[in-house]
């Protein structure tokens, strides 16, 4: 197995996964532990302005974008 990308925490569903290579070449991201909004009345739309809390280390960060390919 080829991870892409380490064990990490996103900010804005809080799910805590890990990247990793299909067979096909893309990334697949595996995780738990998700946000669950049981209040959806109260529920405000924010921005975050990083990915993770913590971790997400790995290669995805350091892929050459499409367009510098």
């Amino acid at each position: 197995m080829n991870i892409t990308m380490t064990i990490g925490q996103h900010t804005n569903d809080k799910v805590i996964s890990f990247y990793t290579e299909t067979p096909s070449g893309f990334d697949l991201e595996i995780g738990a532990g998700g946000l669950v909004i049981e209040d959806i009345e109260n529920w405000t739309v924010a921005q975050y302005e990083d990915i993770s809390f913590w971790g997400h280390h790995g290669g995805l960060r350091n892929r050459p974008s499409p367009e510098s390919a």
